[in-house]
């Protein structure tokens, strides 16, 4: 079964309410579907199918920000807010694409240079909206990559001699100046943007 209607808001009394109103029930969906609260407005959350939607009013009422975001068979696995600019919202699919939107979901942009792979996580840069880094799974190809331009222009592999094992999520560590990325064999540390780890 579906578990795209899964959603339930509980009240500070332990009372819980159905809330996926406006959600497509027969959308396809990941198993666990992201979803992701605005780093900025707590109200505005976001669920992935294979299109996004959006909440102001803590669930009670859904909107499709959009339509298919995937290749046509996919379904989405990342949804990232930009805390710089909650209008830059990245998102990844599993049938290899990454998208941006700069203007709140009105329309995205899709990434160029990425392999034909799962993407695990799409993650926006904690200050510069610009910025994200996508990671992949399989074997063969990069598993990290990362934007400078919101997708103008093709994505940079920051695999480095990173070990060739699916890649599930990279995060940046602005404080020490590193990129951290969790692999399935291992977590892993660049100082150098990617060229060794």
């Amino acid at each position: 079964g579906s578990t795209v209607g899964n959603l339930f808001r509980q009240d500070g009394v332990g009372a819980a309410q159905r809330r996926s109103t406006g959600i497509s029930l027969t959308d396809r969906a990941q198993f666990i579907p992201p979803l992701v609260m605005d780093p900025v407005n707590p109200s505005k959350l976001y669920f992935g199918t294979f299109r996004v939607y959006q909440t102001t009013n803590e669930g009670v009422s859904w909107t499709a920000l959009g339509g298919d975001l995937s290749n046509g068979t996919g379904t989405i696995t990342s949804i990232s807010v930009s805390p710089a600019d909650t209008m830059t919202i990245y998102v990844g699919t599993s049938d290899g694409r990454a998208l941006v939107s700069r203007d709140g979901g009105v329309t995205f942009t899709a990434a160029t240079g990425l392999p034909n792979r799962f993407v695990t996580r799409v993650m926006a840069h904690p200050t510069d909206p610009l910025r994200a880094l996508i990671t992949v799974s399989g074997f063969g190809t990069g598993h990290v990559f990362e934007t400078t331009t919101a997708f103008v222009g093709p994505v940079h592999d920051v695999t480095g001699n990173l070990i060739d094992a699916p890649a599930n999520v990279a995060i940046y560590m602005p404080t020490v100046g590193a990129i951290v990325a969790g692999t399935d064999v291992g977590i892993f540390q660049s100082v150098d943007n990617g060229i060794s780890w």
